[in-house]
């Protein structure tokens, strides 16, 4: 689910939609970056981890954004995004396997 469904769900939401809404380039990446920066720590129980954890996935977000507006083709931000999660369930695997 992380690695096919979760970007196409995201891409065509996070990037699709939203650019829609927002077409001046900057606006629509830096928004972008923090909504998907926002939902993906909504679960976290303080103001600060949800800042602190929002970091990563807002960069991330704005870079998925930044491909988008670069390439103006979703599907390079899905397969961007399937690589994305590919390492990084690779990296938790290996990570729970030697701890």
């Amino acid at each position: 689910l992380a690695i096919l469904w979760a970007p196409i769900v995201e891409e065509a939401i996070f990037r699709g939609v939203l650019r829609r809404f927002i077409k001046n380039n900057k606006l629509f990446i830096v928004t972008s970056a923090i909504i998907f920066g926002l939902l993906h720590t909504v679960s976290e129980a303080t103001l600060f981890n949800v800042i602190i954890m929002a970091m990563p996935y807002a960069v991330l977000g704005g870079f998925f954004a930044y491909l988008y507006v670069k390439t103006e083709n979703i599907s390079c931000n899905i397969l961007a995004h399937c690589f994305q999660n590919t390492l990084a369930s690779i990296i938790m695997v290996v990570t729970a396997c030697i701890i």
